[in-house]
């Protein structure tokens, strides 16, 4: 095994048997990542700086993430990093709105389980970011007496189901329980 990215490989492979080569699809994706990656950023900016003076405040963080070099290097780069990224942002922006929402007695899926469970099948360290995310949210519902163990139990069985089974996948074919490049 000789890569640490197995969801990003699996895209990868996807467009490869349709055709297209990797070499030439990864950069397109990664720009096209990074233009959702804007969005995210800027969804999240309109959503939660209110109107009034400072509403002209939601460019900022878009205009940060532009003018970030590291942002502009990986943006065509063919790499994993900004399917990653895109799935750990859509990932914590929809874990704050589950978390703002748990007020109410309207139940939602756990969509940001999802994401983040995706993230870590992108990279490995993804696991740890994703399960940092999701006891976060869950000790501050847990603080404010609005965590239920329905939703916790559906946000537990969605990110360790999906890791798990992948966990499970790789130590059954490869003999480990993490990419041979992790260490």
């Amino acid at each position: 095994e000789g890569y640490t990215n197995f969801l990003w490989v699996v895209v990868l492979a996807a467009f490869d048997s349709c055709g297209a080569k990797p070499e030439h699809v990864a950069p397109v994706l990664s720009i096209l990542l990074t233009v959702a990656l804007w969005g995210l950023v800027a969804r999240a900016a309109w959503r939660w700086i209110p109107d009034g003076p400072w509403r002209f405040a939601i460019l900022l963080p878009t205009a940060w993430l532009a003018m970030t070099r590291s942002v502009a290097v990986w943006s065509t780069s063919g790499l994993e990093t900004r399917l990653f990224e895109v799935l750990v942002v859509a990932g914590v922006f929809r874990l704050i709105d589950d978390v703002a929402a748990a007020d109410g007695d309207r139940r939602r899926l756990p969509i940001a389980s999802l994401y983040l469970a995706l993230a870590a099948l992108t990279r490995p360290d993804g696991m740890l970011i994703g399960g940092a995310a999701l006891a976060t949210a869950a000790a501050i519902l847990a603080m404010r007496r609005r965590l239920r163990l329905g939703d916790l139990a559906a946000h537990a069985l969605v990110f360790g189901g999906i890791v798990g089974a992948h966990l499970l996948f790789r130590h059954a074919y490869y003999g480990d329980w993490v990419p041979n490049t992790y260490y």
